[in-house]
């Protein structure tokens, strides 16, 4: 019951997006009850299948664009249903983590990548140390007294990322991290106190030489 209250008000901004579409489509667009229903149901089947849908934080910013997108799709229907549902299936997959554009210059983004890979390197070989059980253990006092500011726990991602070896998806799945972007902000959070430790340490260097 307490889990129902609590997603109740995204059940009724699910409805009340669901007739603001229904409205576009049959009364401006005009288009056929049953044609608008099939777009709707394919496009939210295809989000909910492919990966984790990206939403915006802003209400009316969200109604917006979905109210823009599926208006677009009616536009197309009235023309040609066919194209408009094969445009349908590859706009809804687009709109997920899956789909998320800014994976297409992944390639060319790797060298950003290296500010985590010379810390999960060292960690590896230097998992027993004093330093790496010092740095963990500051850690989880961080985590300890930030936890109700920041709503995460910095050495659960740590663990997860570092000595787990689990890619972003799997982070997600076992924290309370919703999307890439949030486990990337605190990922660099993480590496940034790290690099200041071993700065403090004068180990800085030793850690750039890693290969």
């Amino acid at each position: 019951m307490k889990r129902f209250l609590y997603e109740l008000p995204s059940y009724l901004f699910s409805i009340i997006e669901g007739i603001l579409i229904f409205i576009i489509g049959y009364y401006l667009i005009q288009l056929d009850y049953d044609q608008i229903l099939f777009i709707m149901v394919t496009f939210m089947l295809v989000r909910k299948n492919a990966e984790k849908p990206c939403h915006y934080k802003s209400l009316v910013k969200c109604i917006a664009f979905t109210l823009i997108i599926f208006g677009f799709l009616f536009i197309v229907a009235k023309i040609n249903f066919t194209i408009s549902l094969v445009i349908t299936v590859v706009a809804a997959n687009m709109l997920t983590e899956k789909g998320d554009i800014r994976d297409t210059f992944e390639h060319f983004n790797r060298g950003k990548e290296k500010k985590y890979i010379y810390i999960e390197k060292y960690i590896e070989n230097h998992k027993e140390s004093i330093e790496v059980k010092e740095f963990e253990q500051m850690l989880k006092e961080i985590s300890n007294k930030y936890k109700d500011k920041y709503k995460v726990n910095f050495f659960e991602i740590y663990k997860l990322k570092f000595q787990d070896k689990k890619s972003q998806d799997k982070i997600i799945e076992e924290s309370n991290l919703k999307t890439r972007h949030e486990v990337i902000n605190v990922l660099d959070m993480i590496a940034v106190m790290f690099y200041s430790y071993m700065n403090l340490k004068n180990l800085d260097e030793e850690l750039t030489k890693i290969s």
